[in-house]
This record gives C-alpha cells, structure tokens and sequence, in this order.
C-alpha cells in the first residue's frame, strides 16, 4: 500500500506461518525498513489509508498446524508514532475481499468465509471516526479475491444519472444525442434482431 511518502508491506504467509512484520519503502533512502509489528498475524487481509493512518481489516491466520482461522480485530498503525491500536472486534470476517476509501468511510465488498466456505457477497461499510459498523446492500454477485476503487462522479452527472436536479451539461447532451443515434444506426441495420 502506498501512503503518502512511502509505500508499506504488511503481514502475509511465509515458511508456514502467518506474519506480522511491517516494513516501509522510503524512496529518498532507496531502501525498505522494518516498522512496529502488527498485534496479529494475518494474511489475505484488507488495508486502507485514511487521513494519518493506516487501517488493517479482517484476513486470516493460521492456527496450529492446519487450521485456517479468521482474523476478527481491527487495528491501525500510525506512521508519525510507529504504533499500532487495536479497535473493537468487528461483524466483518471474511479474507480475500476488496476494499476501499472514501473520506473516513471504509467501504469492504465480497471476500471468501472460512466458516461457511464460501463467497460472500456481503458489503460493510465502517466509519472510522465513529468507529461503527454499517451493512449495506449486497453485491449483484458473489466475488472473491478481486480489488476494488473509489471514483467520484461530478454532482451534475450524478444528479442527471438519478432523475433530480439539474440535467447534463450541453456538451454531455450532445454525447448522449449522438450515443442514441449510433445505437439507433445499428439496430436498423440489423431488422433480423427484432424477430428474436
């Protein structure tokens, strides 16, 4: 994950065995350094940078030799201080999920449970600041191991997209008029699809 100045590695598996180990890249340095260990191994995890900190959700462990378990804490690592906090334990247990940030909401879709051996086409939403849970509606379809991102759409093109407010600008009405008549173009040319 990239934050700032420089880009950080945490957790993963390695020899047989869940990590905990942080490390940073500094580019001035050229070189990577160790950082403050997580309070729990995990891999197949979630991280999110909002505002100062770095946020580490969900992921597994290993427990035992065989066991896969999820990891149910949250933590953050603050870079100025070299710590980590732990947070409550969160409704959130899945690994291999996507996840995403938009101001201090943390947004996390689908993933893989251990416990039902599924994919999960859940989305939890977690407000950092108040530190609170939030389900929101599901994905169309279940997915696991995929990434995610946060685009934001202009107010006028949202606006336009939901039925209120103003409507596009001219310049997104001409694209929408010539759109139409290329759709329109295409369909004529092919009468046959209108018997299907």
């Amino acid at each position: 994950m990239i934050f700032k100045t420089s880009a950080f590695l945490l957790g993963g598996f390695s020899g047989g065995k869940t990590l905990r180990d942080m490390y940073s890249y500094l580019p001035r340095l050229r070189r990577w350094v160790g950082n403050s260990a997580m309070a729990f191994p995990r891999c197949d995890h979630g991280m999110a940078a909002v505002r100062d900190r770095l946020f580490c959700i969900g992921g597994r462990t290993l427990k035992g030799v065989e066991e896969w378990v999820h990891v149910s804490e949250t933590e953050y690592y603050c870079p100025v201080s070299n710590q980590w906090t732990t947070l409550t334990l969160s409704p959130f247990s899945c690994c291999q999920f996507s996840i995403a940030a938009q101001g201090s909401m943390l947004c996390l879709a689908g993933g893989g449970s251990l416990r039902l051996i599924q994919k999960e086409d859940s989305v939890f939403l977690y407000d950092t600041e108040g530190q609170v849970w939030r389900k929101a509606s599901p994905l169309p379809k279940a997915l696991v191991d995929h990434a995610s991102c946060m685009i934001r759409l202009s107010q006028v093109i949202a606006a336009g997209e939901m039925g209120r407010g103003p409507k596009c600008s001219p310049m997104g009405r001409r694209k929408a008029s010539a759109l139409s008549s290329f759709i329109t173009k295409k369909h004529e040319s092919h009468p046959a699809s209108e018997k299907e």
